[in-house]
C-alpha cells in the first residue's frame, strides 16, 4: 500500500488556528474548478502537476487536533482533506484508464483506480487514514451534520460538485446551506 503524506498548511494547526484552508489549495480550487464545479483534471496535472503534489505531500505534526477547534472547525478541516485526497487521486491516476474487473464502471471512472478509497492511505496527526474512513468513521460517525454527504466530492460525475473555495469553520453553515 502506499502511503500518501497529506499537508495543507501548517501553521495554523503549529500555533493553535482555525483548520487549514491552505491558499495553495484555494487557488486550485479557484482556477481549476468551474462555476459548476466540474475540475478541469487535464489542466491541473499538466500545469501544476509538481507543485499540487508537494501541496498535498508535506509532514503533518504529530500533535493530535488543536482542542480548541470547534465541531464545525473540524468538519471543515475533514471535508477539505477528503475532497484534496480525492483530487490528488485523480491528478495521480490522470488520465483513468480502465482497470480489468471493473467493466461495471465507466472507462474513465475513478472507480477505475484500484483500492482508491479503502486502501490508499494518508498520514496526519501521526496516524494513517483512507478516505473511506475519514468519510464513514469521523465525519459521519463522529458529526451528527447530514449535510456533509453533499461536501464530499469523491470525483465521480454523480458526486457533488466540488465548490470553488474552502469549507471554514466559521462559514460551515453557509456553506452547506449553498
Amino acid at each position: 500500500m502506499k502511503i500518501v503524506l497529506i499537508g495543507l498548511a501548517l501553521a495554523p494547526i503549529l500555533f493553535g488556528g482555525p483548520p487549514p484552508t491552505s491558499v495553495t489549495y484555494r487557488a486550485v480550487l479557484e482556477r481549476y474548478v468551474d462555476e459548476d464545479g466540474l475540475v478541469d483534471y487535464a489542466s491541473l496535472k499538466r500545469q501544476t502537476n509538481a507543485s499540487f503534489s508537494e501541496m498535498v505531500s508535506g509532514k503533518w505534526p504529530t500533535d493530535p487536533m488543536p482542542a480548541s477547534w470547534t465541531d464545525n472547525d473540524k468538519i471543515a478541516f475533514w471535508i477539505n482533506t477528503y475532497n484534496m485526497v480525492a483530487l490528488k487521486l485523480i491528478v495521480d491516476n490522470y488520465p483513468i484508464k480502465p482497470t480489468e474487473g471493473k467493466s461495471k464502471y465507466p472507462a474513465n471512472s475513478i472507480r477505475q483506480t484500484p483500492g482508491a478509497w479503502e486502501h490508499e492511505k494518508f498520514r496526519m496527526f501521526g496516524r494513517d487514514y483512507t478516505l473511506d474512513e475519514v468519510e464513514h468513521k469521523i465525519l459521519r460517525a463522529e458529526f451528527e451534520e447530514p449535510r456533509i454527504h453533499m461536501a464530499l466530492v469523491n470525483s465521480a460525475m454523480s458526486a457533488p460538485k466540488l465548490r470553488r473555495e474552502p469549507y471554514d469553520g466559521e462559514k460551515l453553515d453557509a456553506q452547506l446551506d449553498d
